[in-house]
């Protein structure tokens, strides 16, 4: 297989032959889902062309049109429509690390609140709030450090002035 980049950075197949346009068949990416994982059964297979739980553009660039495979088991595959080349795989692992580290890290919980104006408004709040508390902290370890410094150089007793009759 021959794979070309124009000038607008579009990629196309070409047979290496004759040079020709030579896109990959959907009975490709059928047996490929199969052949992937024998013994699996595929719950789900089809094209997207736009993001989805697993697979989006957010802080990675993503290729769309995309073949997506997914088991019975949750696993999910991607496929480059190009190429057939594996570009993501969302296996239980992932899947979990995806919510709990990348959706709480990155707040990318949907694609409305991947999309610019409403990140913003989300994370800014978030962070402030977390150098607010990141400043308090260091602010009260502070002050609880020095205190028993404070009170090793105190005189017993205190100094105390007499009062003038």
């Amino acid at each position: 297989q021959l794979i070309v980049t124009d000038k607008r950075g579009e990629r196309t197949r070409l047979d290496p032959y004759t040079l020709a346009p030579e896109p990959l068949p959907d009975e490709f990416f059928g047996r490929t889902g199969a052949a992937m994982r024998p013994g699996v059964a595929v719950a789900e297979a089809g094209w997207i062309d736009g993001d989805d739980a697993y697979y989006f553009s957010h802080h990675v660039p993503r290729r769309f049109p995309a073949y997506r495979i997914r088991y019975e088991d949750g696993e999910r595959f991607y496929l480059d429509s190009i190429s057939g080349e594996l570009v993501y795989a969302a296996d239980r692992d992932r899947r979990w690390y995806r919510w709990v580290f990348s959706a709480l890290h990155r707040g990318d919980f949907s694609s409305l609140a991947r999309s610019r104006p409403v990140w913003d408004l989300m994370m800014w709040p978030l962070m402030l709030g977390v150098t607010v508390s990141a400043i308090t902290g260091t602010w009260l370890g502070i002050r609880r450090l020095f205190k028993p410094v404070a009170k090793s150089f105190a005189v017993p007793g205190g100094l105390r002035r007499e009062k003038a009759r």
